[in-house]
């Protein structure tokens, strides 16, 4: 029992994860899924390579599209700058290959969007690292990678955690995580009809 001269002190408080450890611990296995899936994948050879980002197309495009017509804009001023649809075309021209058809995408609410974004703009971490291999080893295919490179030259990544971190809230992560678990599906869907195998 403790006696009236005994202090009590409060135990300290675990902070509560942010939004960014929320989404990547929820999304963890579709993205080790989806990492694997492309690694299994030859770059260097020009038609594996095209085959895959034949295979990014689809989510890329109906994704994009999604956030256009929900006001990318508004969720992130800078939108226009992060689209990645015309330099996926750009190379998919370049190699003489169509894109890849996707189902429609219709966005619902401004944490479903920023789930969305969160996927889209974590993948230029993984396009970074590709990009380089795929120069190391297939240097003749530098014209069709505008897509893995585009916004290297910007602080894209960091920029959109801040703004994900002050615009999603806790009672928005719920609809955070809907929508980046059905980003990651889109393309494991898109991977497993291009190369065969689960993503």
């Amino acid at each position: 029992m403790l006696d009236s001269d005994t202090i009590v002190l409060p135990r300290p408080r675990t902070p509560a994860p942010g939004v960014r450890q929320t989404l990547r611990a929820a999304t963890a296995q579709a993205h080790e899924r989806l990492d694997a899936s492309a690694r299994r994948v030859n770059l260097a050879d020009r038609e594996s390579y095209g085959r895959f980002l034949q295979a990014q197309s689809g989510p890329v495009i109906a994704l994009e599209s999604a956030l256009q017509d929900f006001g990318g804009a508004r969720l992130l001023p800078d939108w226009p700058l992060r689209s990645r649809t015309a330099a996926l075309r750009h190379d998919l021209d370049y190699l003489r290959l169509h894109t890849e058809s996707c189902a429609a995408i219709r966005l619902t609410s401004a944490a479903q969007a920023f789930g969305t974004l969160y996927v889209l703009e974590g993948s230029r971490l993984g396009a970074r690292v590709l990009l380089q291999q795929i120069l190391a080893a297939a240097p003749q295919l530098k014209p069709a990678t505008r897509f893995l490179s585009h916004g290297s030259d910007h602080r894209l990544w960091t920029t959109f955690l801040q703004t994900l971190e002050v615009k999603v809230g806790p009672n928005d992560l719920a609809g955070c995580t809907e929508g980046a678990k059905q980003a990651f599906a889109l393309f494991a869907a898109s991977f497993m009809q291009a190369f065969g195998v689960p993503a």
